[in-house]
């Protein structure tokens, strides 16, 4: 099981005065202009010990014929997969990841999906389950294990200031998981969320990351941390959650990935966390190659 010893320490211990940008090649499969239906959306680093064949970041994208991911190989730099995941709900949002295990949400003009996909080959990613939601959206998922050894999903819904909470059925994933329990964000100046991240403290707290910018392009990019007291022994009433706001962070996103593009979390070990930024759209100038852009913040030395 994936903890992090002390999750507030990890968060406040990344640099995010100082992003390394990278670039990867992409295709006209996974290439985005400047528009609203079409762009990149989430971001996730892979983990390594979890992981077949090297190093791998993903990212989800929203499409007009379908909700993609594209599978990036970090040892290549370039676009080694794109998955056509979703042609009726075509908007995948912000994507989170637990060891071999990947979260996508996908919206529809009405309803959503939430994929859990096995991703230990990523160019062969193969679906574990799916939490369909009629009549709900769903703007980004998180996902992680619980010291009961069940999987938590969680989702927000930017447009109702909601947050709702999934626990597996049992401790195999592919089960499924129970009806969702859901909370209001009391504080709305903290829900404009493009991804969420869940994360397990080795003593059982959960926490999240949610990550947010003011504009698209140049704007202030936030990360919020918040810890998570879910309780699915009672009724599913908004009694049951608990969320607790703990601190922020700023970041300064070199060039043009923001966190409206994109963010996620990367846990690198028990003491250490990562975190990534995407741009919205791929590098598309005349002349030159579509390339993905993304930004890394490491830990301070």
């Amino acid at each position: 099981m994936t903890t992090v010893n002390d999750v507030e320490e990890a968060f406040d211990n990344i640099d995010g005065d100082h992003g390394n940008e990278q670039q990867y090649g992409t295709n006209d499969d996974f290439k985005y202009t400047e528009s609203e239906s079409k762009h990149i959306q989430g971001v996730q680093r892979l983990q390594i010990s979890f992981i077949e064949e090297g190093n791998w970041y993903v990212f989800s994208a929203s499409d007009n014929e379908s909700a993609k991911l594209a599978f990036v190989n970090n040892e290549t730099f370039q676009v080694e997969k794109v998955e056509h995941l979703d042609n009726e709900r075509i908007h995948a949002g912000g994507i989170d990841s637990y060891e071999n295990i990947l979260a996508v949400p996908c919206e529809g003009d009405d309803d959503s999906r939430i994929y859990l996909l096995d991703i230990t080959c990523p160019t062969e990613s193969t679906e574990l389950c799916r939490i369909d939601r009629p009549d709900e959206k769903a703007s980004a998922a998180g996902i992680t294990r619980m010291s009961n050894d069940h999987f938590l999903v969680a989702v927000i819904i930017q447009a109702e200031y909601l947050m709702q909470f999934y626990q597996s059925t049992t401790t195999d994933i592919r089960d499924g998981f129970d009806a969702g329990i859901g909370k209001k964000l009391s504080d709305k100046s903290h829900n404009k969320y493009e991804n969420i991240d869940l994360i397990t403290q080795t003593d059982g707290t959960i926490f999240l990351v949610g990550t947010h910018s003011t504009t698209q392009s140049g704007g202030t990019d936030w990360a919020d941390l918040f810890t998570i007291d879910v309780n699915f022994n009672t009724p599913p009433t908004v009694n049951t959650v608990k969320i607790d706001y703990k601190s922020h962070k700023h970041y300064h996103c070199p060039g043009s990935s923001t966190f409206e593009g994109g963010a996620g979390i990367y846990i690198v070990d028990n003491n250490n966390l990562n975190m990534y930024a995407v741009r919205r759209w791929t590098n598309n100038q005349i002349g030159e190659d579509p390339r993905i852009k993304m930004t890394a913040f490491t830990q301070n030395e």
